[in-house]
């Protein structure tokens, strides 16, 4: 299925001249014969943005046809051809709608002039015939009327460019005036690392007020070590990722590292500390060289040769047209999912940072690429503090500790074969995903308020 037209400039035409006439009204600003004002500006500046590009990327499933395979399943075609075809109508509607009036804003003026003119030769002619009017007046009256057309002309055309302006304006100032959740103390000072641990202190949060994700949550990971977090889906391990990184700022307690708060150091400093490798590798349009060596400058071709081929990534890199040069696509969609891993392990290794924060690296892979992702984490991890997030339990039971987590709040924690032997969640989470009878079942009261201690060092 192929979209043909001028689909991103109708959408965009249509959607500032909409935008333009909401805030005309709303600024007070004239508007031209034939450009009518909605009853409501905001709500048509909203089904402007609505129905523009984004309902026929919708249509083609995302940006880059991600969602083309779906469609050709379910045999969707016409439907989505046919939602695509109606929103550029409907865009191509409006756009020629504001070309009409920005075509008649010329002739317009053109014509009042001419009826000016005329009415003005009429009137000095009549009062001419009857000597009431001199040649020199009349033609002094001519003149300045002459010398002011020009600027009437411009004023008609700046109508038009203030429609628009005010309109672009409302759009960047609506990013700019954004609150910032997220702000630096004045006084903040860049991250000191002496080890590299990590220690939630009685941690709390919510994404919405009255839904807690974690409930006083306390664990420390040592220097060195690789602590496991699991869990069902919507239990707070991906949350403690976030505050690690500080996309997020607890409500209550503190995200320390090697003693310091984190709200109290530079952010550019905490994330130069980190490294992340998550489930969904983001890979962007660029040789697998820029994306090896993302952020940094300049490039060096050693360490991304040497970070790829501990990320078991070279051999296929080599093998490629290109090789480091190869452009991997949108997403990295030139690549395999495993392969695209691997550039994300790659990528890590290269920042070479004492922190490393793993989010489901390999549950989204098969077998094959599992083990060889599996291998150059194994390479990754060693020597660094490592906070890991897995749903197989296979990945896990060589972490040092493992923390299991539940409606947000640490439940158990302590090794796989201790874990295993206590028949708590992680026994139930461990029975369901290998298939041992028993089943699984939320924690129990008594689960849910244990509470966890970690040893440094253990």
């Amino acid at each position: 299925m192929t979209f043909i037209g001028p689909t991103p400039e109708a959408m965009r035409a249509w959607g500032d001249k909409v935008t333009a006439r909401g805030n005309a009204k709303r600024f007070g600003l004239p508007l031209l014969p034939g450009s009518e004002v909605p009853r409501d500006p905001d709500h048509a500046v909203e089904e402007a943005r609505r129905i523009g590009l984004p309902v026929i990327m919708k249509a083609s499933g995302g940006g880059g046809g991600r969602g083309m395979r779906i469609v050709r399943a379910y045999r969707q075609e016409d439907r989505e051809e046919a939602r695509a075809k109606s929103a550029i109508n409907r865009a191509l509607e409006f756009t020629m709608r504001g070309t009409r009036a920005r075509a008649l804003s010329s002739p317009s003026i053109e014509l009042l002039t001419g009826f000016g003119f005329a009415l003005a030769i009429f009137f000095a002619g009549t009062k001419g015939v009857r000597g009431d009017l001199t040649l020199g007046h009349f033609m002094g009256f001519m003149t300045a009327a002459l010398l002011i057309y020009g600027p009437l002309k411009s004023a008609a055309t700046l109508q038009t460019q203030l429609q628009e302006g005010v309109a672009a304006a409302s759009r960047v100032f609506g990013v700019v005036d954004l609150e910032v959740r997220l702000i630096e103390v004045p006084d903040a000072k860049p991250l000191k690392l002496d080890h590299g641990e990590i220690e939630f202190r009685n941690v709390c949060f919510a994404y919405e007020p009255e839904n807690s994700v974690l409930k006083g949550v306390s664990l420390t990971v040592p220097s060195g070590r690789t602590v496991a977090l699991v869990g069902p889906s919507g239990s707070g391990k991906s949350t403690l990722v976030n505050l690690t990184l500080r996309f997020f700022d607890p409500e209550r307690g503190k995200v320390l590292i090697d003693g310091q708060n984190i709200k109290e150091v530079t952010i550019d400093s905490l994330r130069e500390a980190i490294g992340l490798v998550t489930q969904d590798p983001v890979l962007f349009d660029d040789t697998i060289a820029a994306n090896i060596a993302y952020g940094s400058k300049p490039v060096d071709e050693a360490q991304v040769i040497a970070a790829a081929k501990a990320a078991a990534a070279h051999d296929f890199i080599t093998g490629l047209p290109k090789g480091y040069d190869t452009r991997v696509g949108e997403a990295g969609g030139l690549l395999s999912g495993g392969e695209r891993q691997r550039i994300a392990i790659a990528r890590a290794i290269y920042k070479d940072a004492p922190v490393l924060l793993l989010d489901e690296p390999t549950s989204s892979l098969d077998s094959e690429a599992e083990a060889k992702v599996q291998t150059a984490l194994e390479g990754l991890m060693r020597g660094r503090t490592v906070l890991m997030i897995a749903h197989r339990l296979s990945t896990v039971k060589k972490a040092d500790l493992i923390c299991v987590l539940d409606q947000g709040r640490i439940v158990e924690i302590g090794r796989h074969d201790e874990l295993v032997a206590k028949d708590g969640l992680y026994t139930r989470l461990h029975r369901t995903q290998f298939g041992i009878a028993g089943g699984f079942a939320a924690a129990s009261p008594e689960e849910a308020g244990a509470e966890a201690v970690v040893v440094a060092g253990k």
